[in-house]
């Protein structure tokens, strides 16, 4: 056991540079003093567990405070101690945890195993994305064959049955008819042109049943189609009936008065005057079989430069081609400049 013992113990502070002291009055001065150190066997314990000390060491009072070893306690608490002369302060950081080499080595195999993983899933998803797109493209491929396949069926089956039909009908009280087919086993337009003299010659139930044939010979054929179609002049293409079926099959007519329809009058009169005399005209009618009105549409300096009689001709032979349709209409119109809409001159 040790007993108490006083230490006199001698403090210096000082600042030296190369080795010489400096007592100049810019830096603190150099002191000296005498303390009463005194040792009584005091022990250090950390989580109940001693920390060992040597006659360095061991711990003492002055002045009924405690001093420990710095150093010590420390150790004692797993901090790194050092002493900076340089700039006289100590320095205490917290000690870094050894890392096993074999621990990083683990993690590095780690890293290049799950690398390698996702290399390889990748390559797996490249593949399978060349696959998917290469089975889009075998099925686009093989939904086109189908298609043309169901087409050119329809289109054989449709022609069939067009060549059966105008066997049938084609020449049904010398309306001389020309029975065309379209679509598919959904749908199918019905097309007649006949010659419009034989047509109107025939009574209204004549052309009925005429149409009803023909309908049910379709309906034989493709059971579920819808149906419809027109009766349409053979010389001038102009529409004399619609064609309209019900879900029953029962066919009806609903005809043309005088056989003509306004539109197709104006597509062919369009056909006939759009470019008369190099000069391009856009022409549209409205109108009835008692009325029509014509708006005919040109380039000014186009129109300006056909002479009068041109003029004239021109106007003349829009009008005769509505009376040739319409003998009885009241016809009228106007010459615009298509480019401001300003009248150029009157038709009548």
């Amino acid at each position: 056991m040790k007993f108490k013992k006083p230490v006199i113990i001698a403090a210096v502070s000082a600042l030296a540079v190369s080795g010489a002291l400096l007592t100049q009055p810019t830096y603190a001065a150099q002191a000296t003093k005498t303390i009463k150190a005194v040792y009584n066997n005091i022990a250090i314990v950390y989580n109940g567990n001693t920390v060992p000390s040597d006659a360095s060491t061991e711990p003492f009072m002055i002045n009924g405070t405690t001093y420990l070893p710095l150093r010590m306690v420390g150790t004692a608490l797993d901090k790194k101690v050092t002493w900076d002369g340089n700039n006289k302060r100590v320095v205490i950081e917290d000690n870094q945890a050894p890392v096993d080499p074999s621990t990083i080595t683990a993690l590095n195999n780690q890293i290049n195993s799950l690398n390698q993983q996702l290399a390889t899933a990748k390559s797996e998803a490249a593949t399978k994305d060349a696959t998917i797109a290469q089975l889009q493209k075998d099925k686009a491929a093989l939904q086109t064959q189908i298609d043309n396949n169901t087409k050119n069926n329809n289109s054989s089956s449709l022609g069939d049955l067009e060549d059966d039909l105008n066997d049938d009908y084609g020449n049904y009280e010398s309306t001389k008819a020309e029975i065309k087919l379209s679509g598919n086993s959904d749908k199918v337009t019905l097309r007649v042109n006949v010659s419009k003299t034989g047509w109107n010659k025939l009574s209204s139930s004549k052309k009925t049943n005429l149409i009803q044939d023909m309908v049910d010979d379709i309906r034989d054929k493709y059971k579920d189609a819808s149906i419809s179609g027109s009766v349409r002049d053979d010389d001038g293409g102009s529409t004399l009936a619609d064609i309209s079926v019900r879900s029953s099959g029962t066919a009806s007519l609903s005809e043309k008065s005088s056989g003509v329809d306004i539109s197709d009058l104006e597509d062919d009169i369009q056909d006939d005057f759009a470019n008369w005399k190099n000069v391009k005209f856009d022409i549209k009618l409205t109108g009835d079989e008692d009325k029509v009105t014509v708006k005919v549409y040109v380039n000014k300096d186009d129109w300006n430069s056909l002479s009068t009689s041109h003029r004239n001709d021109f106007k003349d032979g829009v009008v005769e081609a509505i009376e040739d349709e319409y003998s009885d209409a009241d016809i009228s119109g106007t010459v615009y400049d298509k480019n401001d809409g300003n009248k150029l001159d009157n038709i009548n």
